[in-house]
């Protein structure tokens, strides 16, 4: 049974692989055509359907893309279902060095453990207060977990490129205190916390990687891991930040 479902896929424009064998793919159109600027589009589902009214049982996958058509054309207003979440007395969720928790609606969110090598307060040079407060100060190189211990990892490890010679300095500059810093050795460093983050990461679970390719590009870090990605998408006033979605092997 494929662990994936995308309840309306469109054209999978986010996909490394629009044919991958782990995803569901279905929506509630099955189109081809050309677009005013001379481009095809398809819309190829394994499954039409409607995502109000699913064919599936309950408790059917590990994981569900949702990504819902977002202009409204007079359709009216539309009222959001509530979603509840039974969460389990153990924290399912680890970020592996979580810094400031900028990207979090709840910087104290209790689903997630947060890690970082770093513990401290400071200043900004802009005045603003600044902040890395984790649950566990660890190393994401070498971790305490025990194998397949959590449901989902977040990895978010610094992306800038320290050039200076002395190894016990620490940057002193903005974003150098913001994101932290990679050295010469930049490269064993985010291959052993790739390894580490799917050893401590459950079969069947998640690992959400974000990277900025300011400094190093994606496609170098990607040769990293022999972990095979399943999405991404860029953001940013540049769209140089990548968000990458890869799946544990059962």
């Amino acid at each position: 049974m494929k662990p994936i479902l995308d309840a309306c896929c469109g054209g999978k424009m986010f996909y490394f692989d629009k044919n991958d064998p782990r995803v569901l793919f279905q929506d509630i159109r099955e189109v081809k055509t050309t677009l005013c600027d001379g481009r095809k589009f398809e819309v190829k589902p394994d499954v039409q359907a409607d995502f109000t009214s699913m064919p599936y049982p309950d408790n059917h996958f590990r994981m569900v893309v949702f990504g819902p058509p977002h202009l409204l054309r007079n359709v009216g207003k539309s009222k959001m279902a509530e979603i509840t979440n039974q969460i389990e007395p153990m924290k399912p969720i680890l970020d592996a060095c979580c810094g400031g928790k900028m990207f979090y609606f709840d910087k104290n969110d209790p689903r997630v453990l947060f890690q970082d090598i770093r513990k401290e307060e400071t200043t900004l040079c802009d005045g603003r207060k600044f902040e890395v407060a984790p649950d566990v100060v660890g190393d994401f190189t070498s971790m305490r977990f025990p194998d397949n211990t959590f449901n989902m990892v977040v990895f978010d490890p610094p992306h800038l490129r320290w050039w200076g010679k002395d190894k016990e300095k620490q940057p002193t500059g903005f974003q150098g205190i913001k994101y932290g810093t990679l050295r010469s050795d930049w490269r064993e460093t985010l291959a052993k916390g790739f390894a580490e983050c799917f050893r401590v990461l459950r079969p069947g679970g998640f690992l959400i990687f974000k990277w900025n390719e300011s400094d190093i590009k994606v496609s170098e870090v990607l040769k990293l891991t022999d972990q095979k990605p399943i999405f991404g998408h860029k953001s940013g006033k540049r769209a140089n930040t990548h968000w990458i979605y890869f799946m544990k092997g059962i």
